[in-house]
């Protein structure tokens, strides 16, 4: 995946049999969808290039192997589950770690929108 134009992204790992990860992940995607069906250029991320302007959002498996997913891991010390990630191009990224309550959600969205400008 190429990011070179992507302004913000939104990245989540959780892990299945985690108990806080399946109440925050269908939340999450709520918020997410709500943001989509109001005109929000969020983009669901699963595979291929990255459309222009849009800001991708990504539910990725902490428990996975991939090496990919083990070096996002690892690169942004991620050490509990749910942890939601914001990252931008001109500011330090966002970690969250553990479930955020809705309201905190829509206040991370609306700063991935604010920094996609």
């Amino acid at each position: 995946m190429s990011l070179e134009h992507v302004k913000s992204m939104v990245i989540v790992f959780a892990m299945p049999g985690c108990g806080a990860c399946e109440d925050y992940k269908p939340r999450f995607e709520r918020g997410v969808n709500h943001f989509i069906k109001h005109g929000a250029p969020m983009y669901w991320y699963r595979s291929g290039a990255v459309p222009h302007g849009v800001i991708p959002v990504l539910m990725l498996n902490a428990a996975s192997t991939d090496p990919q997913i083990v070096e996002l891991a690892e690169q942004y010390a991620i050490s509990a589950v749910p942890a939601t990630l914001l990252l931008t191009h001109n500011a330090k990224p966002i970690k969250i770690e553990g479930a955020m309550a809705d309201p905190d959600v829509h206040e991370l969205l609306s700063s991935a929108m604010l920094a996609n400008r």
